[in-house]
């Protein structure tokens, strides 16, 4: 099922697009990996599932968003090795290739606002989310010049998509990706999430 275009992603949208509806053998994700790639805790992955079934559906984060966005067009990029780039490395990683970005639209891009940008860059960036460093991780692969810019492209492709039928906008004109008021589905916070998103990925390679 292609992900829609003209509305943004929804909780209800992440089974179906992670595949997690078909039978256990055409799965490239199982649900611990899909809560994994989604930087969700079991609170985050559990309001997924309640979203599923109960009342209607929640916005998801804008990372997560353009992350399953992207993963539709490179569906298979979690069978591959990961790189390992906290935003700051990246950055710098797709100026080296010849990437021309401002550090506002940076930020946007990885569905973060837009003074995201300029703290990675102007600090250790320990304050960046583990979706977050999961995308950069993604984008940065092996270490490939061209296939590195090439899978940025489309996280900025996919983050321009979410932009526009979210707020109505393209990234150079977005404010923000939070209207006031504006349910999301939890984003993982603190020690405890992340405890709980190491335990997983540990689960995953083990």
């Amino acid at each position: 099922m292609a992900l829609p275009v003209d509305r943004p992603l929804l909780t209800t949208d992440v089974v179906p697009a992670l595949g997690l509806d078909r039978p256990v053998k055409e799965r490239l994700h199982s649900t611990l990996e899909a809560a994994w790639l989604l930087g969700l805790d079991g609170g985050g992955w559990a309001a997924v599932q309640n979203d599923t079934s109960d009342g209607p559906p929640s916005l998801l984060g804008p990372s997560q968003a353009i992350l399953l966005r992207w993963l539709e067009r490179w569906p298979h990029a979690v069978l591959r090795r990961m790189g390992v780039a906290s935003p700051r490395e990246l950055y710098l990683q797709l100026q080296e290739a010849g990437c021309v970005i401002s550090r506002r639209n940076y930020g946007l891009a990885l569905g973060c606002d837009g003074s995201a940008g300029s703290r990675w860059l102007n600090s250790s960036d320990e304050s960046a989310s583990p979706i977050v460093r999961r995308i950069c991780a993604f984008v940065s692969g092996e270490g490939d010049p061209t296939q590195m810019t090439a899978r940025w492209s489309d996280i900025y492709k996919c983050a321009e998509t979410e932009a526009i039928a979210r707020r109505g906008c393209g990234l150079k004109s977005l404010r923000s990706w939070y209207a006031e008021h504006e349910a999301v589905v939890p984003r993982q916070k603190g020690c405890a999430g992340l405890r709980w998103a190491q335990q997983v990925e540990a689960a995953d390679h083990s």
